[in-house]
C-alpha cells in the first residue's frame, strides 16, 4: 500500500485544498492544514481565540481560490492587507455557528463522520480510501484520529445547525401574492422609433470644428509613454537535444538501474486489527478462522481499521519493509490463503491473511524512453542551473545584453514599443511590464535583475530605447474626431426631435397619429409581461421602467443600442396574480421568497448568536 501510496503523493496537496465537501459557508475555507499554532491570537469567540496562524491560511486559501478563478489577475491587486478584515470577519462568524450548535446538543454519529473521511479524494489511493495516506496526512498536519475527527464533527453541526435554521422559514400567501403583482405585471403600451439613419446625413461637421476640438481637448490625444525592451530568454526546452542521448548511455544507465535493484518478492495483506488486548475475543477470533469462516465477513464484524474495513480489510502490497518488524515477520510465514495468530504492534492486535505474492521484472525496452527523457532533462538541469548562474553574475550592472548573451550562449531578443499597460510575448506578463518601468530600469539605466516569469522560465530585460508621451498629429486623430461630434450633434437633434414629439403627446396627440405625421414606425403592445418574447425585449424593458400611469398615459424617450430614438406611451399597468400564474411560476415564486426568508432567518439567528458571546478583536 505505501508503495502505491508513495507513488500518488504529488496529489495530496490537490487532496487536501478539496478535503471535505461540507459547509465551509462563513470560513471560506477547511481546518484541515495544520493544527494548532502558537502565534497569538488576533481575536477571541467566547472562550475560543483565532490565532494569526489561523488567519494567515483563511488569507492564502481565499487569495488561492480566486487566484485559481482568475489566471491573469496581478497577485499585487489582492494583498493579504486587503483579505485579512473579511477573512477574519469570516472565521469569527464561523466560531459563533460552532459554539452555537455545541449549546445546543447538535452532533453527528460516528457512522456519518466515517463515511465522509472515507468519501474524501486525499485520503485516497487509485479510487480507494488509503490508511496510510490518511495517517500521513493527518501526521504531517499535527492530527491525531480523534482530534481530526472532532474538527470535522464541528464543521457538520455547523452544516446541521444552518440546515435547522433554514427550515424554519416559511411563506405566506401574501407574500407570493405581493411578489407575483410585480413578477407578473403586464403592461399596455405604444410606441414609435425613430432611426438614427433618418437624420444621420443632415448632420456635417466643418474643419474648423474639428481644429477647435483638436485645440481644446489636447489631453484626449496624448500618446501613452512607451518603451522597448531587450531581453534574454532561459527556458529548459530551449536547451533540451534527445539527440544527444545514445543507445549506449541509455543501456549503461539501465544496467546501472538493473544493479541497484532487489527483486523481493511484494505481497498482499488484509488483516482485522483490534486495538486493545482483549483475550476473550482474541479467542473468538481464532474460533472462528479455525473453523474456515469468511475472512471478509471476521473484518466487517471486528476490524477497528474502518479504512480497510471497507475493502475486507486490504492493505495492499508489502516488499517487508512497510509495517512494523512484528508485522512483516508474521507475513513472511505464510502461504497465499493462510491467515496468522494474533500479532501485536504498536497499533493493536492484527490477524493477518496473505491474499496474493508478485515479483517485479525490470525490462530494458519498457524503460528506454523513460530513461532517454530521464537523461535528456538531466543534461537539461545541469546546463540550465549553469547558465541561470550566467546570467544572474553577468547581468548586474551589465552595459549591454549582448556580452552577457554571447557568454551564456543564448539570444537577445527586441520587444515593440508597448506602454504601461503591457504589450504582445514577453512584454505581456506584469512582472516584466512592472520590471520594465520601474526606476531601476527606466531611469537608471540598468539591467533588471533575472524575472522568473513561470515554472523554470527566466528572463533578464533592459531598455533599448524610451518614447515620452507626446500629442498626436491632427491628421491622425481628424477621423476621430469628425466621428465624435458627428454623433454628438446626431444625438442632441435626435433629442430635440424626441422632445418636441414628447410635448405634442402630451397635448393629446397620439403615437399612431404623430408616427403618420412624420412618416416612422409605430407599434401597439397590448398586456406584455416582463418576459416577452414576440415584442422587441430591448424596449420592453425599457417600458417596464416607466412610472405607472396616473390618471394619464406616461411618456418618455429612450435610446436603443443600435443609435435609434424610441417615444413611448405606457397607457395602463396591471398588476399579476399569483393564483392565476402557471404552476412553474408559481414555484419559481415561492422558491425565491423562501430563498429571501431563509437569509433573513439565518441572518437574524446569527446576530442573536454573537451577542450571547463576548467577542474581542
Amino acid at each position: 500500500m505505501l508503495e502505491s501510496f508513495r507513488s500518488n503523493m504529488k496529489g495530496v496537496a490537490l487532496g487536501i485544498t478539496i478535503l471535505i465537501a461540507v459547509v465551509f459557508i462563513f470560513s471560506g475555507t477547511g481546518t484541515v492544514f495544520l493544527a494548532n499554532s502558537s502565534d497569538g491570537a488576533v481575536a477571541s469567540v467566547g472562550e475560543a481565540e483565532i490565532s494569526e496562524f489561523d488567519l494567515l491560511r483563511s488569507i492564502s486559501n481565499q487569495k488561492q481560490q480566486i487566484l485559481e478563478q482568475n489566471p491573469d489577475l496581478d497577485t499585487s491587486l489582492i494583498s493579504d492587507d486587503i483579505l485579512r478584515p473579511a477573512a477574519l470577519e469570516r472565521l469569527i462568524r464561523r466560531e459563533v455557528l460552532v459554539q452555537t450548535a455545541q449549546k445546543n446538543g447538535l452532533s453527528m454519529s460516528e457512522s456519518s463522520i466515517n463515511s465522509e473521511i472515507l468519501n474524501v479524494e486525499g485520503f485516497k489511493t487509485d479510487g480507494k480510501f488509503d490508511q496510510d495516506r490518511y495517517k500521513f496526512v493527518l501526521q504531517n498536519q499535527g492530527y491525531t484520529h480523534a482530534s481530526f475527527k472532532q474538527m470535522l464533527n464541528n464543521d457538520l453541526v455547523v452544516q446541521q445547525l444552518i440546515s435547522g435554521v433554514s427550515e424554519t422559514a416559511f411563506v405566506t400567501e401574501f407574500e407570493n401574492q405581493s411578489l407575483a403583482s410585480i413578477s407578473e405585471q403586464s403592461r399596455t403600451y405604444y410606441y414609435l422609433t425613430i432611426p438614427v439613419n433618418k437624420y444621420s446625413s443632415e448632420v456635417s461637421v466643418s474643419d474648423n470644428e474639428i481644429s477647435d476640438f483638436y485645440q481644446n481637448n489636447p489631453n484626449d490625444f496624448m500618446t501613452e509613454e512607451q518603451l522597448k525592451i531587450d531581453y534574454i530568454e532561459l527556458k529548459p526546452e530551449m536547451l533540451a537535444d534527445k539527440n544527444a542521448i545514445s543507445e549506449e548511455m541509455v543501456q549503461t544507465r539501465f544496467e546501472a538501474e538493473l544493479a541497484d535493484l532487489d527483486f523481493t518478492e511484494s505481497r498482499r495483506v488484509s488483516h482485522i486489527l483490534i486495538t486493545e488486548n482483549n483475550d476473550t475475543l482474541i479467542d473468538e477470533i481464532n474460533a472462528k478462522i479455525a473453523a474456515n469462516a469468511s475472512f471478509e465477513s471476521l473484518v466487517s464484524e471486528y476490524s477497528e481499521d474502518f479504512g480497510s474495513a471497507s475493502v475486507g480489510g486490504d492493505l495492499g502490497f508489502t516488499s517487508g519493509e512497510t509495517f512494523p518488524d512484528s508485522f512483516e515477520e508474521a507475513v513472511m510465514e505464510l502461504n497465499i490463503g493462510e491467515v496468522s495468530g494474533p500479532v501485536q504492534t504498536e497499533s493493536g492486535i492484527h490477524f493477518i491473511k496473505l491474499t496474493e505474492i508478485q515479483k517485479d521484472e525490470y525490462v530494458y525496452e519498457d524503460e528506454k524512453a523513460r530513461i532517454m527523457e530521464d537523461l535528456a532533462n538531466e543534461a537539461v538541469s545541469e546546463i540550465f542551473v549553469e547558465k541561470l548562474e550566467i546570467l544572474r553574475e553577468l547581468s548586474f550592472n551589465a552595459e549591454s545584453l549582448s556580452e552577457v548573451a554571447e557568454d551564456a550562449g543564448l539570444l537577445v531578443k527586441t520587444t515593440d514599443y508597448f506602454p504601461r499597460s503591457g504589450g504582445k510575448g514577453v512584454a505581456s506578463n506584469n512582472v516584466v511590464i512592472n520590471a520594465a518601468f520601474s526606476d531601476e530600469v527606466l531611469v537608471e539605466g540598468y539591467a533588471s535583475e533575472v524575472l522568473e516569469l513561470g515554472d523554470d522560465y527566466f528572463t533578464v530585460i533592459k531598455l533599448n530605447e524610451f518614447k515620452d508621451e507626446e500629442l498626436r498629429p491632427l491628421t491622425e486623430v481628424k477621423d476621430s474626431i469628425n466621428e465624435k461630434l458627428a454623433d454628438e450633434k446626431l444625438e442632441i437633434l435626435m433629442k430635440e426631435e424626441s422632445e418636441k414629439l414628447l410635448v405634442e403627446l402630451r397635448d393629446g396627440e397620439t403615437i399612431e397619429a404623430l408616427a403618420k405625421e412624420n412618416n416612422l414606425d409605430w407599434q401597439v403592445v397590448l398586456s406584455a409581461s416582463r418576459r416577452v418574447t414576440e415584442q422587441n425585449p430591448e424596449i420592453n424593458a425599457e417600458v417596464f421602467k416607466l412610472n405607472t400611469p396616473n390618471g394619464s398615459p406616461t411618456y418618455d424617450y429612450f435610446i436603443m443600442k443600435n443609435g435609434d430614438f424610441v417615444v413611448a406611451s405606457l397607457e395602463s399597468v396591471s398588476s399579476g396574480d399569483y393564483s392565476s400564474a402557471e404552476e412553474s411560476v408559481q414555484n419559481g415564486i415561492i422558491t425565491a421568497n423562501l430563498s429571501i426568508n431563509q437569509s433573513t432567518e439565518l441572518q437574524g439567528f446569527e446576530e442573536a448568536s454573537r451577542e450571547k458571546l463576548t467577542i474581542v478583536q
